[in-house]
């Protein structure tokens, strides 16, 4: 008939267009993720004054968003918390009159460039956590591999390899010299491998994924990152909490007892460089002179004046204002006086009291809105703020990012829902 043949012919031609979109969806969705695993490795090169290349590809992604997007999410207390802490910084030209204004500029601009990095990978309302577990799996494997191949060619031929693009200028690579080689994959640093992984090592244990957990878990140990392996510890202990003190018994526990001492012997016989390099670090990590990694930056605070105390002195300006006021370059160990330090000491340092309290308030926020069961990765989150100076750079956005996926796709259920 005439009539059902038009309607039928309506039908396809309606549907048409409907696939085509949703097809289109999901190539930006997976564009998307594939840039954001990719971001942290790409992050550390640097091809314009204060641009990495990581920040340039996700800005040009920003802006075709701009013209794409449809339905977008806005992170009003993320965007709310940062002008506080851009105005903050800003305000230390009027009230400091020592402060470096290069350094004001500089790093204003760099958090006005986090921002709109973090909103530009968090303004989807389609997203996926899935799929984004999915690519960045990929990404960790490779990183993993490149660490693996790095202990390999060290110890088998005695050379360190170096996982670098080249030709491109890079963030300083601290350890060339070091008598320890301590592989970083394709990072700089084995502590911002570890970084990349702690999430997705979280993620693969709610998912349990356990199999793929081992396997992060055996690359962040080789990693000899005491963030990583400390943090990863404590990830474990929380998640499989009713395991440990409820279901525990003689058998389990003695079985458990025997694999961690395989594993610790291993490392003992085969690797007591690692093993001593650990362990020292561990041991120095609330020295009070020997490590600014915890509260050794607190010691030089001697300087600090009443309105420094409540406003900060501004967001990396601590070597700075060290060196002029108190004439010290190097901590007493001989390391370098940087900025090294834990979120909430840097916070307090560059914000004040006030800028601590707004950051403290910020990651419970962030961590009070991930759904039921998902804490671990809030906790893996929350040990990172609170072990490595993570403000407003490429590993904080990493972190955001994922974080505030989960909570907006109430973790690995959503797919499971809708094909319901």
């Amino acid at each position: 008939m005439p009539g059902k043949t038009s309607k039928s012919t309506d039908q396809s031609s309606s549907e048409i267009p409907a696939s085509h979109f949703l097809s289109k969806m999901n190539l930006k969705i997976s564009l998307k993720y594939l840039l954001f695993a990719l971001y942290p490795v790409l992050g550390i090169y640097i091809i314009l004054p204060g641009i990495t290349l990581g920040n340039l590809v996700l800005f040009l992604f920003f802006i075709y968003k701009l013209f794409q997007a449809r339905k977008v999410t806005i992170d009003t207390e993320l965007i709310v918390a940062m002008i506080f802490f851009i105005c903050s910084n800003l305000f230390q030209i009027i009230i400091n009159r020592d402060v470096n204004l290069t350094l004001v500029l500089h790093n204003t601009y760099a958090m006005g460039l986090f921002l709109i990095v973090t909103l530009s990978m968090t303004m989807d309302s389609d997203d996926d956590l899935s799929r984004l577990y999915r690519y960045l799996k990929i990404v960790a494997v490779i990183c993993a591999i490149g660490l693996f191949f790095q202990h390999a060619v060290w110890n088998i031929f005695d050379r360190k390899t170096f996982l670098f693009i080249p030709g491109i200028e890079r963030i300083a690579y601290q350890e060339i010299n070091a008598t320890i080689f301590r592989p970083g994959g394709f990072f700089t640093e084995p502590s911002h491998l570890a970084i990349y992984l702690l999430p997705l090592f979280a993620l693969s244990l709610i998912k349990k994924d356990y199999f793929f957990s081992a396997f992060i878990l055996i690359t962040i140990i080789f990693s000899t990152s005491s963030l990583g392996i400390i943090t990863s510890v404590i990830v474990v202990l929380w998640h499989f909490r009713e395991f440990f003190f409820k279901r525990i018994t003689k058998k389990r526990l003695l079985l458990a007892g025997i694999f961690i001492f395989a594993f610790i012997a291993f490392f003992v016989l085969f690797k007591p460089d690692i093993v001593r390099f650990a362990l020292g670090k561990l041991m120095t990590i609330f020295g009070k002179d020997s490590s600014p990694r915890l509260f050794g930056t607190l010691n030089y605070i001697g300087f600090f004046r009443f309105s420094d105390y409540i406003f900060g002195i501004g967001l990396n300006q601590f070597a700075y204002l060290v060196e002029l006021k108190l004439g010290i370059t190097v901590m007493a160990s001989g390391e370098p006086l940087t900025n090294y330090s834990n979120s909430l000491v840097f916070s307090f340092i560059s914000f004040g009291i006030i800028g601590l309290a707004v950051w403290i308030f910020l990651l419970y926020s962030i961590v009070k809105k991930l759904p039921q069961g998902y804490f671990t990765i809030g906790l893996a989150f929350l040990c990172v703020c609170a072990t490595d100076q993570v403000l407003f750079n490429h590993n904080l956005t990493y972190l955001f990012v994922i974080l505030r996926i989960v909570t907006r796709t109430r973790g690995f259920t959503k797919v499971a829902e809708m094909s319901a």
